[in-house]
């Protein structure tokens, strides 16, 4: 009984993992917003109701993507640097994700340029930004809430978007361009978090 139980979740994380790489294999050569259910079935060698039966909609299996990406960079800051200034910390956590992403370049890029494409999927979208930079925002320390917290979670996350309008253009092996733009942005996010005090 145990070991069928063990064979049966081991299948379930086969196939999950299976659905979210082809999920990225698809998102790498078409625009995400037009891809259907179907063509990720397919990549995936699946019948179309395995995917359902785990990710009913599109959305479930980019936020399970985003979710796997999250992980991975609190696995890489399982601590945090009380030490370090909160500017190089969030530079460390976001240039982190980044990186990650890059990974899977092409695929994250369609992910992104499909940002609100519809009225319901901007408030799906939103809702997954905020609770992914919440989730950095813990890896760096930085305190989200209280009678400032929802300003400084809202102000990360439109400062990462921004620095992703310059990453997605961005091809060299070091991702220079990302990091300045990065620094150069959390630099404007801490004086104006600065000038806020007064």
């Amino acid at each position: 009984m145990v070991a069928k139980k063990a064979q049966s979740a081991g299948n379930t994380t086969k196939i999950r993992t299976s659905i979210l790489s082809a999920a990225l294999d698809v998102a790498a050569t078409h625009a995400w917003e037009f891809v259907a259910m179907k063509q990720i079935a397919d990549s995936a060698g699946l019948d179309i109701d395995d995917v359902t039966a785990r990710f009913p909609t599109k959305a479930d299996i980019t936020a399970a993507i985003i979710d796997d990406l999250d992980t991975q960079v609190e696995e890489v800051f399982p601590d945090i640097d009380e030490d370090a200034p909160m500017r190089d910390r969030l530079f460390d956590v976001l240039m982190e994700r980044i990186e990650l992403a890059n990974r899977n370049r092409a695929a994250h890029i369609s992910f992104f340029k499909s940002f609100g494409w519809t009225k319901n999927a901007t408030c799906q979208d939103i809702t997954l930004l905020k609770s992914s930079m919440g989730r950095m925002a813990k890896c760096a320390g930085l305190e989200t809430d209280g009678l400032f917290g929802g300003f400084y979670l809202a102000g990360l996350s439109v400062a990462y978007l921004w620095v992703l309008l310059t990453w997605i253009n961005d091809t060299s092996p070091d991702l220079g361009k990302t990091m300045a733009e990065l620094d150069r942005t959390l630099g404007r996010a801490e004086s104006f978090k600065n000038y806020m005090k007064f």
